[in-house]
């Protein structure tokens, strides 16, 4: 969304502010001649909409898939001289390592998505001084890996623990509730 309110930005600045609106209300214009022509009716409308609006979440996820593709292309994580380093983008080149005596949280999430494709994430949290949206900062270990290699990984980084452990514990049976209901806003 940042990057299309960006784009949107962009256009406002680039062209004359009366041009903009003026090809805004024309388009509108034609689109509701059209739809008038149609005959659709309300259910019709509403279904177009709904279309409109699918069709720009699949555009919008469409283009979130790129920027991750640039972001992560080239992911490499090495360990040396006791640090973790980590090699990615596209674009724009970037290296962040960290000592894993930093590392205090440990996250590792497995969507139902993740389950069907057998894949899983690894991110991290550390205990360094800075600003916490840093784009610097290390995060990721394994933004998309195999349950094996997450397993392994977190295994060699924490060989106090005992890693994966022998039996999870399940939540409670109405969990999943909470968990719903602090993402529906």
């Amino acid at each position: 969304m940042i990057v299309v309110a960006a784009g949107f930005g962009l256009l406002w600045q680039m062209f004359p502010e009366k041009r903009l609106a003026h090809y805004a209300e024309d388009s509108f214009r034609q689109a509701a001649g059209y739809a008038g022509e149609l005959h659709l009716g309300w259910m019709g409308i509403a279904s177009a909409a709904l279309v409109a609006i699918g069709v720009f979440v699949f555009l919008l996820r469409l283009l979130s898939v790129a920027f991750a593709l640039s972001q992560y292309h080239g992911f490499r994580l090495s360990e040396a001289q006791r640090r973790l380093t980590v090699e990615r983008g596209l674009f724009a080149r970037m290296r962040t390592s960290v000592a894993p005596r930093r590392i205090h949280t440990w996250f590792l999430q497995e969507t139902l998505l993740h389950r069907w494709l057998g894949r899983r994430s690894l991110r991290i949290d550390t205990a360094t001084g800075g600003r916490e949206d840093d784009p610097r900062k290390l995060r990721e270990l394994a933004p998309i890996a195999t349950p094996e290699a997450c397993d392994a990984l977190a295994a060699g980084l924490l060989p106090a623990a005992a890693w994966p452990p022998a039996q999870w514990q399940a939540l409670p049976r109405n969990a999943w509730w909470r968990l719903f209901a602090g993402s529906v806003p």
